[in-house]
């Protein structure tokens, strides 16, 4: 018989072409431990979270923290810098402490840099965003944080940054934010 697993991917496309990210997979459980070794073979982990759907609301709900945190990360950085510290070294020094995040090592150096090679174009990641929203609406699921870094996001693609690095929202804050 056929069926179904919907598989999305969690990573990076540097994670992903290395092997680390992971698949959240939604469907049956036998049809999941039949495909998971296949599935194991191209990224690190492949997870049953659920029914078939639940796996694309667990992406979009990774991707939720993955913009906040990379929207942290950007207006941390630009408070580091305006406040005159070595951003290479405050970086470094975050990257030790208790606010380091996947996000901040991923992003941080770009932002550091002021170079937004695309890990995820920004473009693409608006349409994540919106799903978001939507999803939260269907249940009503408030998003606040989310709502808020929507806009710098936006404002970044306005301004021509689309085809960049979602980390070049960095570039938002001091336009929207006027400091």
């Amino acid at each position: 018989g056929l069926g179904f697993l919907d598989c999305p991917v969690s990573g990076t496309s540097s994670m992903v072409e290395r092997g680390d990210g992971i698949f959240f997979v939604g469907g049956d459980r036998a049809l999941f431990e039949r495909w998971q070794p296949v599935l194991e073979s191209v990224l690190a982990r492949a997870v049953l979270v659920g029914r078939v759907g639940q796996a694309m609301v667990l992406k979009l709900v990774a991707n939720l923290l993955v913009a906040l945190n990379s929207a942290a990360a950007a207006e941390a950085l630009t408070l580091a810098r305006k406040a005159g510290l070595d951003l290479p070294l405050a970086l470094d020094v975050l990257n030790a402490s208790a606010a380091a995040s996947s996000m901040l090592k991923v992003r941080g150096p770009m932002i550091v840099r002021g170079e937004f090679p695309a890990q995820m174009k920004l473009d693409l990641f608006m349409k994540d965003i919106h799903l978001m929203q939507e999803a939260a609406t269907a249940v009503g699921a408030p998003l606040p944080f989310t709502d808020l870094a929507e806009r710098l996001y936006a404002a970044a693609q306005a301004a021509g940054h689309g085809g960049e690095d979602l980390a070049v929202v960095v570039t938002a804050l001091d336009s929207v934010v006027g400091r």
